[in-house]
């Protein structure tokens, strides 16, 4: 039952057979125990090792003669039996005896000789193949008994598919046998095949066994048997492949072959798709990335008005454009994934409007036709979003702001400046004195509408640091009797944070006169000159121009002259005064 057939006439010996443990039979050969005492026996063996058919589906050893005399053929089969000498395989082998009539040909046929899972035993690495006499150790060349020819000990020389065809002797010439050699109790075996193998190119893991790598070649027709077999996918590492070549002549016998093939990190990447784009106010969403390895994706923001807590994106209600980054950084048998970035537009949605006020001095007591105003709010553009030279846009961003006065008179203002939480607007000319609406419409269609007073002026100055308080945006000219203008600032911003103050007005001598420039809003609506007054000090100052700053449209520029009696006053507020109306004070210093 172990891969061997045995020759006695004595059912005492055939009880006695103990055949566990194959040997080499240039040493031994199979024996029985009758009585205490060995009885060495005939044996052909395709396969003797250790077999088990206790396996669940299992096999047998069947028999069979076939065709008539003289030429029958007597065939001794082992179907699906498991080698067990290291554990039980992962597979069964399929082999087969043929003894010819007449001829006396013996053939070995083998359908499996892998047993599958890397089992060491595979190919008869565990097995004695051959065939001998009773008491054969080795070839006797003067007579035609005691024969031993061995195939193969302990050699994985067997492959799917093989046969081995021994063949008797005639005289005293020695037996002869074609599909192969492998060990052979002194016997002239056929040489074995020549393999040529070259060392196959690095292949990046997660890359089966192909033709690429399993592409040796011999010098003679026949089968290769590939370990591992194509289709495996190896580990990170450098790797060794096996071949045995079994020839399908008789004058080449089997030969092995082994390569080494390196198997390096595989490349991989991310497959982010394009993020659809939101508004601010919509609540946490998740981000889906995946990495051709399969291992998990990392994201992380780049910029813009969100958060990102793994895989979860949370706006913050602010407009802008958001920037994703998803990361693999690889692992054992993986390189980094290139980085891949995504963007999306946080838009406006809904629109809220807090306050209209003077854009100089932030007041809210109304806003004269061509004056300038800011908006404050949230929800106008969904990015920032600034005006180019005059003449201003009346949308922009995909903002619009429209004023209607109590007359039902609507007109388009005109836009400096945009952004989520405000607008800077010109208000239009021709609007009637009274209620009036502006109308707010955002970037997203959607509007929102607010009551202001519209009034004939609405006086303000711009001061230094944009706050509508404190030292003014102005410039004192100096005129010299000579006819030589000097023009410097009335004020000086620096630090961290930058801080204004009042920079000295030199009067010069007395031959020198000396102008203040003052800039502002809501004042080119007075009755006339004689309308507008200031003071500094409590001193009159004489208004040489009032009216519109020719540049930049809802700006309005008065210029003073500076009375001479005011050296030395120091730092000290101006109040200019429009029809009545006061405009916010600013200050200015005179040494």
């Amino acid at each position: 039952s172990n891969g061997g057939l045995y020759f006695t006439s004595d059912a005492a010996t055939c009880a006695g057979v103990n055949d566990f443990a194959n040997v080499d039979l240039t040493t031994a050969g199979p024996s029985a125990s009758v009585g205490g005492t060995a009885v060495d026996l005939a044996a052909v063996l395709p396969f003797w090792s250790d077999l088990t058919f206790d396996v669940p589906g299992a096999g047998s050893v069947y028999y069979q003669t076939t065709g008539a005399a003289p030429n029958r053929k007597f065939v001794i089969q082992w179907s699906n039996v498991y080698a067990q000498a290291a554990g039980l395989s992962a597979s069964g082998l399929d082999f087969q005896i043929v003894l010819y009539e007449t001829s006396n040909l013996v053939k070995f046929q083998y359908r499996t000789a892998n047993l599958g899972g890397g089992d060491l035993n595979s190919n008869g690495n565990a097995a004695t193949v051959g065939i001998r006499d009773a008491g054969s150790t080795a070839f006797n060349g003067s007579t035609a008994t005691n024969y031993l020819l061995q195939w193969s000990y302990n050699s994985a020389v067997i492959s799917d598919g093989y046969a081995i065809m021994f063949t008797p002797p005639t005289s005293a010439a020695p037996p002869s046998v074609g599909g192969g050699g492998g060990g052979g109790g002194g016997f002239p075996t056929p040489p074995p095949a020549t393999i040529t193998w070259n060392t196959p190119a690095a292949i990046p893991y997660g890359t089966a066994l192909g033709d690429a790598q399993l592409n040796a070649t011999a010098n003679v027709p026949g089968v290769f048997n590939y370990t591992p077999p194509a289709g495996t996918v190896l580990p990170i590492g450098t790797q060794t492949l096996s071949a045995i070549f079994a020839p399908s002549g008789i004058a080449y016998g089997p030969a092995t072959a082994t390569v080494s093939l390196t198997v390096n990190q595989a490349p991989q990447t991310i497959n982010f798709p394009a993020l659809k784009d939101h508004t601010v106010d919509d609540g946490p969403f998740n981000l889906l990335a995946y990495a051709t390895s399969n291992l998990p994706v990392a994201f992380k923001l780049i910029s813009g008005p969100a958060k990102v807590t793994g895989i979860t994106v949370t706006l913050t209600g602010q407009p802008g454009i958001v920037t994703i980054q998803a990361d693999q950084v690889g692992g054992p048998n993986y390189l980094a994934a290139p980085s891949v970035a995504r963007s999306f537009n946080v838009n406006v949605n809904t629109v809220k409007l807090d306050s209209i006020l003077n854009a100089a001095s932030y007041a809210a007591s109304g806003l004269a036709s061509n004056g300038y105003g800011v908006v404050f709010g949230n929800g106008f553009a969904s990015n920032p979003a600034t005006a180019g030279p005059p003449p201003l846009p009346t949308q922009l961003g995909g903002v619009s702001v429209a004023v209607s006065d109590g007359t039902g008179n609507s007109f388009p203002a005109s836009l400096y400046y945009v952004s989520f939480q405000q607008i800077n607007f010109v208000m239009p000319d021709g609007l009637s004195s009274g209620p009036g609406t502006v109308t707010i419409t955002n970037a997203a269609g959607k509007t929102t509408t607010y009551s202001i007073n519209i009034t004939p002026v609405s006086p303000a100055l711009f001061s230094a640091d944009a706050s509508g308080k404190g030292t003014g945006a102005a410039f004192s000219i100096a005129v010299s009797a000579d006819g030589t203008v000097q023009t410097l600032p009335t004020f000086s911003c620096g630090g961290t944070p930058v801080v204004c103050g009042t920079a000295p007005i030199n009067l010069g001598p007395e031959t020198t006169k000396v102008y203040l420039s003052l800039y502002g809003t809501g004042i080119r609506g007075a009755t006339g000159q004689g309308g507008i007054t200031a003071t500094l000090g409590g001193v009159s100052l004489k208004v040489v121009f009032a009216g519109p700053q020719p540049t930049y449209p809802g700006l309005d520029q008065v210029n003073l002259l500076v009375d001479r009696s005011l050296k030395g006053i120091g730092e000290t507020d101006l109040q200019l005064t429009v029809d009545g109306v006061p405009a916010n004070p600013i200050r200015v210093k005179i040494p």
